[in-house]
């Protein structure tokens, strides 16, 4: 088996905490959007480097990139575009926001419009979150799923993800590869690694 799509999640995998805290991302919507545009223009916008990282082998290894978030395009593409640039957009084959659900649609469903949009199956997607909400939601409709703990934790979110990854900045992801390996059973499952920091990657 190979995995097709990567799904990548906002909050503190793909944007760190700290930057998210910074942008009020526990406020109401509106509030949040505003605060997010404020702090754009206060400082700049942390993005993981380790994700950056696996996107990259991710795509050299044929997989395409999602991203699901259960905020406003409007906050992700202020995020984004202050953390990764413009073009961020171009790298993913889907992006599916809270603004595609209805009121009475939920986190499952929003994966579930990602999968379909992509037009894969439900078992070649890996996604990757550091909430237990992401990571309950993605099990719940058949995704494989990579859990990011908290920074200083061993204690992974959820039991049934198939791997873990360390939430510290200067910890080391496995690339996709090896990921896909865990998932497919043929390599044990790694604890998280911070045995060096990461070299700033290049975003393309």
């Amino acid at each position: 088996m190979s995995l097709e799509l990567l799904v990548l999640t906002l909050d503190d995998v793909l944007i760190r905490t700290d930057s998210l805290n910074g942008s009020g991302s526990e406020m109401a919507p509106r509030e949040r959007e505003d605060a997010a545009g404020a702090a754009h223009g206060r400082q700049a916008i942390r993005i993981r480097t380790q994700a950056l990282a696996l996107m990259r082998s991710a795509e050299a290894g044929g997989a395409r990139l999602a991203l699901a978030a259960p905020v406003s395009s409007r906050m992700v593409c202020t995020l984004l575009d202050a953390a990764i640039g413009q073009d961020w957009i171009d790298r993913f084959a889907v992006v599916a926001t809270a603004d595609a659900l209805s009121a009475r649609e939920t986190e499952a469903d929003l994966y579930r419009l990602v999968l379909r949009t992509a037009e894969v199956p439900a078992h070649r997607a890996l996604l990757v979150g550091a909430t237990q909400s992401s990571l309950r939601a993605a099990s719940s409709v058949g995704m494989h799923t990579a859990g990011v703990l908290p920074e200083g934790s061993d204690a992974p979110r959820h039991a049934d993800a198939s791997a873990t990854l360390s939430g510290s900045p200067r910890a080391v992801w496995p690339d996709f590869h090896v990921l896909e390996s865990i998932v497919d059973g043929t390599e044990a499952p790694r604890g998280p690694s911070t045995r060096r920091p990461m070299a700033d990657p290049v975003a393309n």
